[in-house]
């Protein structure tokens, strides 16, 4: 039997908060170069694919075409800061299209009952079922095998980016990265234990529930623990398993920026 992702129809709305959209840039070329500075004779650190979000990190022009934008490693998920030719991005404005589907139980529902007459995401389904029943993405990345259909959400009332990931064309994972930002890195940990006590009454005790200290400079300082983990000095990681669904809700950070990430998975091969 197949391992539904959700049970409860979510409308899941692009309206958001202006404030928050307005910060946004979509790569709108083909692909974007992201330099260490801004001249094109400085260095690339990551070439995004058309349809990909950055964030605005300043609203200064720098030498009038470039934007000083973060965004999401592809390597490993952390954010960077860069800079970006103006021609290469366009802004995110309010959109007010919706679409209802089931997905990842961070809609609340049980990740195993399922209801009657309500099509909704599964492991193992197609690409193009995925597409048919959710509307198209708004970036997709293929490499060795491994294809990811990335969406602009809001879930649980928090900005997102959703990345459903195939193998050999079946779906085999879904990660949430939240892309709210705060000026006190503080306010990320309360986000993750927020979160954490939401999922535990739904999903009950975690398998696993770790604070990780790799570099214990401020272990007995709470006040910089946000800081710490800014810097990779602190990561926080629960684990839920859920029969053949495993979910992954992380906190970490490096080069003063933080990310929050929610991961389902399974270990049924595609």
């Amino acid at each position: 039997m197949k391992i539904l992702l959700g049970t409860a129809a979510l409308l899941l709305c692009l309206v958001t908060g202006l404030s928050a959209l307005s910060k946004k840039l979509e790569v709108s070329a083909l692909s974007a170069d992201i330099h260490k500075q801004p001249d094109l004779r400085s260095p690339v650190i990551a070439i995004l694919e058309k349809g990909e979000i950055l964030t605005l990190a300043s609203t200064r022009k720098f030498r009038k075409e470039w934007n000083y934008v973060y965004f999401l490693s592809h390597s490993n998920g952390a954010l960077k800061s860069g800079y970006v030719r103006e021609s290469k991005v366009t802004r995110l404005y309010l959109k007010t299209r919706s679409v209802s589907f089931s997905h990842g139980a961070a809609d609340g529902g049980s990740p195993s009952e399922p209801r009657a007459k309500k099509e909704v995401v599964h492991w193992g389904m197609l690409s193009a079922d995925l597409t048919r029943l959710i509307g198209d993405p708004v970036g997709v990345h293929s490499r060795n095998g491994t294809k990811v259909l990335k969406y602009n959400r809001s879930v649980m009332k928090r900005d997102c980016r959703i990345e459903y990931i195939f193998s050999r064309d079946r779906l085999v994972k879904t990660r949430y990265v939240f892309l709210q930002e705060y000026p006190q890195n503080s306010r990320y940990i309360e986000d993750f234990h927020r979160l954490n006590d939401e999922f535990s009454q739904k999903y009950g005790k975690p398998a696993e529930e770790n604070k990780l200290w790799h570099e214990s400079t401020w272990k007995d300082d709470p006040n910089r623990w946000g800081q710490a983990v800014s810097l990779g000095h602190l990561s926080y990681l629960t684990r839920w398993q859920l029969d053949q669904t495993e979910v992954l809700l992380s906190l970490a950070g490096s080069d003063s920026h933080v990310s929050l990430e929610l991961m389902y998975s399974t270990s049924k091969t595609p």
